[in-house]
């Protein structure tokens, strides 16, 4: 009988992995920590022993908001959605045909390339960004072994030009990476005594960036699902105010979700955090209706519970938030109910809160200094830990939200 459960599949998707596909050991630890493990704790989290293609889309499309959002890597995404792909197929069909590249380098670098690939790497450069540089040249370099050549002074300016050319058709949207690592690769060769790269001039040629404008999350959409919250329970009372502290802050859903009870000060008035991503302190102003809003589901609907954080999880045992993944699955959930229609890119995100209320206090004429700070994107250095921010500033321009009280206020 097949094992339809989530566990089940995974185990039947690494035998395949191991048996058919003949991936290596280290291979399999890989996906089977990176890749699947994700998986299987998300329907733990969602209380779902059996394999269900709404839990794998729904899964699915946080991990493409979640990158959007710059929550996780491009890396992640990929080694996750890897995942999702792997047994969505095995779920669906029981078995998978693995769809790796069609062809493997089959040719052996010589030892002299080997030594301009170790010569690349810069103590002043991250690991990461040396990792980079590296397979770019590597790869570079099989190209030319591909051709014959095994010497640098081989190299001609077509063979530059040929690369450059074959490798845009695979990464398109890098090359200003591409081309960054074969300056590096110029320079390496310059100062080992070598006559560099031929064509060179063309890498120093600068090129147009493109910059993708992500859209933010349309007022009155955003107005809807607010007004549509049931505040009458205690579920209710909570997302309320999730929702209007995103709404005034621009904080970060992994913020809202780790927000502490100390990190009110209801005399001033304000949010006092340490940022997650940059972990710079920053103080907000706390609108009086964001306020009681949080004031309502503290002292009439919070559980009781040990866990300093404000918000909590609405079943036993009452923890709070493990990270802003709950956060945004608020904000989908009560956009469904709300009938608020959601697609992939559309800014109704957490994130695309931040985009609006940025876009709102600049048009409203907040100076972009304040903006930028208000939102945690200014790097002040270690000598400034502390953002300074002009409160009574932000109080006098940030968003009203007198039309969700539907004209109670405190």
């Amino acid at each position: 009988m097949k094992d339809s459960t989530i566990f089940g599949i995974i185990q039947q998707a690494l035998m395949i992995l191991e048996k058919e596909v003949g991936l290596a050991p280290s291979s399999l630890e890989v996906i089977a920590s990176r890749s699947f493990k994700p998986i299987s704790a998300f329907f733990k989290v969602k209380q779902e022993e059996f394999y269900s293609e709404d839990l794998i889309n729904e899964l699915e499309e946080l991990y493409r908001e979640n990158l959007q959002a710059g929550a996780i890597s491009r890396n992640v995404f990929n080694l996750r959605t890897r995942g999702i792909r792997i047994l969505r197929e095995v779920g669906e069909t029981g078995r998978f045909v693995w769809k790796g590249p069609a062809y493997k380098d089959t040719f052996a670098l010589s030892e002299n390339f080997e030594c301009i690939i170790a010569g690349v790497a810069d103590d002043s450069r991250s690991e990461l960004r040396n990792r980079n540089n590296q397979t770019i040249v590597r790869r570079f370099l099989l190209s030319l072994t591909g051709l014959g050549i095994s010497d640098i002074s081989q190299i001609k300016a077509e063979h530059v030009q040929m690369f450059l050319s074959d490798i845009s058709q695979t990464r398109a949207k890098s090359m200003d990476d591409v081309v960054g690592s074969l300056r590096k690769l110029d320079h390496y060769l310059i100062s080992s005594g070598d006559s560099g790269l031929p064509y060179a001039g063309l890498l120093m040629v600068p090129r147009a960036r493109e910059r993708k404008i992500y859209p933010c999350m349309p007022l009155d959409d955003l107005n809807l699902v607010i007004r549509s919250i049931d505040r009458s329970t205690a579920i209710g009372k909570r997302d309320y105010a999730i929702l209007l502290l995103a709404a005034s802050s621009g904080m970060r859903a992994g913020d809202i979700a780790k927000i502490k009870l100390s990190d009110i000060d209801w005399r001033k008035s304000e949010v006092q955090i340490i940022q997650g991503k940059t972990q710079i302190p920053i103080s907000l102003p706390l609108q009086r209706a964001v306020g009681a809003a949080l004031a309502d589901y503290i002292l009439n609907s919070r559980p009781e519970s040990e866990s300093p954080q404000i918000f909590l999880r609405s079943l036993a045992p009452f923890q709070s938030f493990k990270d802003g993944v709950s956060v945004a699955c608020v904000l989908r959930r009560r956009m469904k109910a709300a009938g608020v229609s959601h697609r992939l890119g559309d800014g109704k995100t957490m994130h695309g809160i931040r985009r609006m209320l940025g876009t709102q206090m600049t048009m409203e004429g907040v100076p972009i200094t304040t903006v930028t700070q208000i939102l945690g994107h200014q790097n002040t250095g270690a000598t400034r830990p502390y953002i300074p921010l002009d409160i009574e500033g932000l109080r006098e321009c940030a968003l009203g939200f007198d039309s969700f009280e539907e004209g109670s206020r405190l």
